[in-house]
């Protein structure tokens, strides 16, 4: 997981407002470097997301 995604994740309760923080600095941003690094970070948190649902038998 990139440096952007950790830090999103430790700052907030949930993945949902992770994604919120992420998606809110995305559409801020106008520095394509840390707009890249947004948009890893998104991915790679929906992807956690995607692996729990699936050990839990939601998904």
């Amino acid at each position: 997981m990139n440096k952007t995604a950790v830090e999103l994740l430790r700052t907030n309760a949930s993945y949902i407002d992770a994604l919120k923080e992420a998606i809110d600095r995305w559409e801020k941003s106008n520095d394509t470097e840390e707009k890249r690094d947004l948009l890893a970070a998104i991915g790679e948190i929906g992807v956690d997301v995607h692996n729990r649902n699936r050990q839990l038998g939601i998904w």
